[in-house]
């Protein structure tokens, strides 16, 4: 019979939705019903149910205890909560080589992101003055409206690189040296100004 299956409970087959068969099903509900009159705990039907619940203290302790997560009890055994192995540093929940493998993929992850902004804007080069020493280079909003952005990146938890990325590389962003960028703040950068007069005297 096609879409047939075997109820978990009596191990006969049946073809409902879910893993008991209709007759477990209100087997099961009628007995719970007349537990929770008694006030006794539904799910072992031994112990008197908790003040205000279907279910007793112990009960509720191990269903707790099912839902954590491998890391959770990790973290509650006082250990690393990615190994589970070792010690955690003081005052953080990961141990000092998991938190050394950890920086060491997110460093290679941030390396890759902003390889990709860089070369969406031209690559490691200032569009100002030229400048290709790494070190030197930075994001620079055309418009001067950076601080709206990192309004939003606060709002989102984003770094600005991801940031960038999900909003498919903004047209107001470019590749500037940290001298005209801070240049800018002045007015505009003397190199500018510096083409602007060359330009003029030629003409």
């Amino acid at each position: 019979m096609e879409n047939e299956k075997i109820c978990t409970n009596c191990k006969k087959p049946h073809t409902e939705s879910t893993r008991r068969c209709k007759h477990c099903k209100d087997t099961i509900s009628r007995r719970k019903q007349r537990l929770k009159l008694r006030s006794i705990c539904t799910n072992c039907g031994i112990r008197s149910a908790q003040k205000g619940k279907v279910t007793c203290s112990i009960c509720i302790k191990i269903q707790s205890s099912r839902n954590l997560t491998k890391r959770d009890k990790n973290q509650l055994a006082n250990l690393c909560r990615t190994c589970g192995k070792n010690k955690p540093k003081l005052n953080c929940i990961h141990c000092p080589d998991c938190l050394f493998k950890s920086n060491k993929v997110s460093k290679k992850q941030t390396r890759l992101k902003k390889d990709k902004v860089y070369n969406a804007y031209g690559g490691y080069k200032c569009s100002c003055c030229g400048e290709t020493n790494e070190k030197f280079l930075t994001i620079d909003h055309i418009n001067n409206n950076g601080a709206r952005d990192r309004e939003e990146m606060r709002k989102e938890g984003r770094d600005l690189y991801t940031y960038i990325i999900k909003n498919s590389f903004p047209s107001d962003l470019q590749i500037l040296c940290m001298n005209c960028n801070w240049a800018k703040r002045y007015g505009a950068c003397p190199h500018q100004k510096d083409l602007w007069l060359n330009t003029s005297i030629r003409a």
